[in-house]
């Protein structure tokens, strides 16, 4: 079986031997992302203030989209204000 686009499908195997014995399998075919863009309305930033992240995936109807995650640096992902990103001051 070979996808041809994007979405769900069921394939069906049926007895050749006229029992009518079938078995079937859904499956769900995802369009891959072959790029990812971010960016910021704002290079930097005093602390506590919000920089909004803005991201685009390649090919735009790609799925899964994009996941945020801070991979170093005081800062964390507020997901209640559509993916922005709070920096902290270090003590």
């Amino acid at each position: 079986v070979t996808a041809k686009k994007a979405g769900e499908a069921v394939i069906t195997a049926n007895a050749s031997d006229g029992s009518k014995v079938t078995a079937s399998q859904k499956v769900k075919v995802f369009i891959p992302v072959t790029s990812v863009s971010v960016s910021a309305d704002k290079n930097e930033s005093d602390v506590n203030t919000v920089i909004t992240l803005t991201s685009a995936v390649e090919p735009s109807d790609a799925d899964p989209k994009v996941l945020w995650e801070v991979v170093s640096g005081p800062a964390e992902i507020d997901r209640t204000v559509k993916y922005s990103l709070v920096m902290y001051q270090v003590m």
